[in-house]
């Protein structure tokens, strides 16, 4: 798509309209003697922005180039912190769950250690028993 046209230049001070009476008071003041303070200057509505000129127009590019780097910094930083805040938050319910399943594993272990020391009793027990009653007499 090509470019829209460049707009029209802003037109010459002297086809810009003066009030009769601005134009009265420069004529009493030039007639004095006095310079005239008062400058025909056309409504702020009437003038069209010009065209950028090449050097312009890349002093504006690398100027926006350098606010899209800088807008990606500060997004790639938070994304960062986000990350980071997830990894601690993951490490820390990962340690949790390491931790209890640390803590199930010992329970488990000490009580398979009592289930065997309770069989090696009861075992005593019964050849005890079975000594008595049917023991050596």
């Amino acid at each position: 798509m090509p470019p829209p046209p460049p707009p029209p230049p802003p037109p010459p001070l002297a086809a810009v309209d003066v009030p009769a009476a601005a134009a009265t008071a420069d004529a009493a003041f030039s007639s004095a003697g006095v310079v005239s303070t008062v400058c025909p200057v056309a409504p702020a509505g009437q003038l069209a922005p010009r065209a950028r000129s090449t050097c312009e127009e890349q002093w504006h590019l690398a100027k926006e180039t350098r606010k899209a780097a800088k807008r990606r910094l500060d997004e790639t930083a938070s994304v960062v912190k986000l990350l980071a805040v997830d990894r601690h938050a993951a490490v820390k319910r990962l340690d949790r769950q390491h931790s209890a399943a640390e803590t199930a594993h010992k329970d488990a272990k000490r009580r398979l250690n009592r289930a065997v020391a309770a069989m090696k009793s009861l075992s005593e027990v019964i050849i005890d028993v079975v000594d008595y009653l049917f023991g050596s007499c």
